[in-house]
């Protein structure tokens, strides 16, 4: 299994969660998230290689794991899962090779998971160009929620195809 982390981009913090994987290939998060109040490119990118350092195999009884549980979650401040859905954007970050030089940052579409946005870079890249990239799609990410959000308004008032005969 390559390494792999979860980045959740939020109003007031960004989240960056080390994960474990299973032998089955499950992944989930350890236990103590690296929080950062005051998110630069060059933090969350020094975060981001600290968790791709931190990567671990793993065996972990899951079946009885709640969302709630999450560390991310719990580190949010958030006061349930519900505000800290909405409020974050989680991106799933992996290395695509054994060798680690190349990894995806990826975010679904809000509202249509089917589809997402991604960036590709090499991990060995400077802390704030790693940051800056994750940063940009998950800024990307928001502007498409909030027309989709404006769309789904405008929608509601006025019907794109004209009247109904």
């Amino acid at each position: 299994m390559n390494p792999s982390l979860a980045v959740y981009v939020g109003p007031n913090a960004v989240i960056v969660a080390p994960c474990h994987s299973t032998p089955d290939g499950i992944l989930y998060e350890q236990d103590v998230p690296i929080v950062l109040p005051v998110a630069s490119p060059q933090t969350i990118g020094a975060a981001i290689k600290r968790a791709f350092e931190g990567f671990s195999m793993r065996t972990n009884n899951l079946r009885d794991s709640r969302k709630s549980d999450w560390p991310a979650f719990q580190a949010s401040g958030a006061k349930s899962m519900r505000q800290f859905e909405a409020e974050f954007y989680r991106l799933s970050v992996s290395c695509l090779n054994p060798s680690g030089a190349v990894a995806r940052a990826e975010l679904p579409v809000p509202g249509d998971e089917e589809f997402s946005f991604s960036t590709v870079f090499n991990p060995r890249l400077p802390d704030e160009e790693i940051g800056g990239r994750v940063l940009a799609l998950a800024e990307r990410v928001k502007r498409i929620g909030v027309m989709k959000e404006e769309a789904n308004q405008s929608s509601q008032t006025t019907r794109p195809f004209g009247p109904r005969v």
